[in-house]
């Protein structure tokens, strides 16, 4: 009697969960290891206030400052995010990812807006 096997695994990403203030999963992102897409989907709705943009900060764990990932427009449903380069050279070295209210128009090099959504960044293999 022969077994046939079936493994499914994921493929090697970088992850985060983001919560809100209250500690409920708001936002779940995810972007294969060599990939420059990061997929964005929303598990609550996320309000934007007028003139507000919701931008995605990156958290180096040795402290240096965070970066910004891009913006994520409409605050429902599923976003895709072109990044900059691939995430194992922009996640490598980050353990903690945000979503900052910003001030709408070019997006700041710093976060300087409310974070209204925070949690972890990991490894997926």
């Amino acid at each position: 009697i022969g077994h046939e096997t079936l493994r499914e695994e994921l493929p090697a990403s970088y992850v985060g969960l983001l919560s809100d203030a209250a500690g409920r999963p708001a936002l779940l992102l995810s972007s294969r290891r060599h990939g420059r897409v990061l997929t964005a989907k929303f598990l609550q709705p996320l309000a934007l206030p007028a003139g507000r943009q919701a931008v995605l900060w990156a958290f180096p764990k040795d402290g240096s400052p965070p970066f910004r990932v891009g913006t994520l427009g409409a605050g429902t449903g599923s976003v895709t995010l072109p990044l900059a380069d691939t995430s194992e050279k922009l996640f490598f070295r980050v353990d903690r990812l945000a979503i900052g209210l910003e001030a709408a128009g070019a997006p700041p090099a710093a976060p300087g807006g409310e974070l209204v959504l925070s949690g972890p960044c990991v490894k997926l293999w």
